[in-house]
């Protein structure tokens, strides 16, 4: 294996029946787990880019836990219920009239998975999300897996049904760890812009029309992770501190889709901090 490729594996659920699948993907930026059983959000993602390293046994600060810290886990501890209120994942949001829609209640598969030169493409198979009001719409999601830390999410409308409006909101939600509990967040600064937070679980919120990217730096992992809009296509971002109850942070980019407009593109850019 050519030490700059990335390693890609499909993983289904077969001992339970259940159809979960999963996919994988490992590259000198990122190890990357899709969920596709709630709706193709990110699962798990550890940030390789950041060079993390650390010694242990009984004489370090690490003591018994030797494992690559991770910005989002969620396996352990979320189950769809508590999809985005509890636990660190992405996810997309849709909003018509006063309804809001989690896709990760849409399971979906893996439709298509190919390689083209440095960039891994994952598509996944359309959902259709009905509001209350008749309101319907089919979206498809593909992945871009590229070079420099960088993972594409295009989001595409295949069909609408009924009038009235439409928001999609790209939704990451994260922190630090190496176990199924967050580590302490002091050191976290959050930006949008000139605006900055340093993190102080005071559940405080940024957001701006203006600015296309989120941004959170996390010194103990040497680690940047941003959420932008690379095409500047995003109408409102923001950014939201937790609390002692629920010590995340959760970037968001909203997308008003008016009539005609077929795609959204968001960028999740991981780099190290020095």
């Amino acid at each position: 294996m050519p030490v700059a490729k990335p390693a890609v594996a499909v993983g289904k659920e077969i001992l339970y029946g259940s159809g979960k699948e999963y996919f994988w993907i490992a590259s000198p930026g990122y190890r990357v787990l899709l969920d596709l059983f709630q709706g193709g959000s990110i699962g798990d993602l550890r940030p390789y880019a950041g060079h993390f390293s650390a010694f242990t046994g009984p004489d370090s600060p690490m003591r018994e836990i030797n494992t690559y810290p991770y910005l989002i886990q969620s396996q352990i501890r979320t189950g769809v219920k508590t999809h985005s209120a509890d636990g660190s994942r992405t996810t997309l949001k849709l909003f018509h009239g006063a309804e809001e829609k989690d896709l990760c209640f849409y399971p979906t598969r893996i439709e298509a998975a190919e390689r083209s030169g440095n960039c891994t493409t994952v598509r996944l198979a359309p959902v259709t999300v009905k509001f209350g009001d008749g309101f319907s719409v089919t979206l498809q999601t593909i992945y871009r897996f590229l070079e420099d830390g960088i993972i594409e999410v295009c989001r595409r409308i295949l069909e609408r049904n009924g009038s009235g409006g439409l928001d999609l909101q790209e939704y990451f939600k994260g922190c630090y760890g190496f176990t199924e509990y967050p580590e302490d967040m002091h050191e976290i600064m959050l930006a949008i812009g000139e605006k900055k937070v340093h993190y102080n679980y005071r559940g405080r919120a940024l957001r701006s029309e203006e600015q296309q990217a989120c941004v959170c730096e996390l010194p103990p992992v040497n680690t940047r992770v941003i959420l932008k809009a690379p095409d500047g296509g995003a109408q409102l971002a923001e950014l939201e501190e937790g609390h002692l109850f629920s010590p995340f942070y959760t970037m968001k980019l909203t997308y008003r889709m008016e009539e005609g407009r077929k795609e959204t593109v968001a960028w999740i850019q991981i780099s190290a901090l020095r």
